[in-house]
């Protein structure tokens, strides 16, 4: 392994170390995601940060009534950025719930869910917390009252 190996590998560890991963559980019916946007960073396979995907490989997926989908995003290596990007949420056309996140190089960590519609969805999130270094998990429970 070369000098040159060695930096590369460590700028990718370093851009690696800041990440988020989000899965969205739903109950009562099927959403459909929309709207993800990066800032900064990558989206990724879930468990698999070498193996980029597009917004476009996530705007569009169906979750089915009582299953997930996680949507996952890490800093990008030789960028001293992190991860800030968002996504909603939507049953059919109604806009559910907005998410954004800032997993910075340095600073602190902030996400915000906001609930477009409290009269028709229960909507909770659990995880992440941490004022700096990775997000981590996050989960969301999103029902739709009967």
């Amino acid at each position: 392994m070369t000098a040159k190996d060695i930096a590369t590998e460590e700028s990718k560890v370093r851009a690696y170390a800041q990440w988020i991963e989000i899965t969205i559980f739903v109950v009562n019916s099927n959403f459909k995601v929309e709207g993800a946007y990066l800032k900064w960073g990558k989206f990724h396979v879930p468990g698999d940060k070498d193996k980029e995907i597009t917004p476009s490989q996530i705007n569009g997926t169906i979750i089915k009534d009582e299953d997930s989908y996680t949507i996952a995003s890490c800093g990008r290596e030789n960028a001293s950025s992190g991860t800030e990007g968002g996504f909603s949420l939507y049953d059919g056309d109604k806009l559910v719930f907005e998410y954004y996140w800032d997993c910075p190089w340095s600073g602190s960590n902030s996400d915000e869910l906001t609930v477009k519609d409290k009269e028709n969805y229960t909507v909770s999130k659990k995880g992440g917390g941490s004022p700096s270094g990775a997000t981590g998990n996050i989960f969301i429970t999103v029902v739709k009252k009967s």
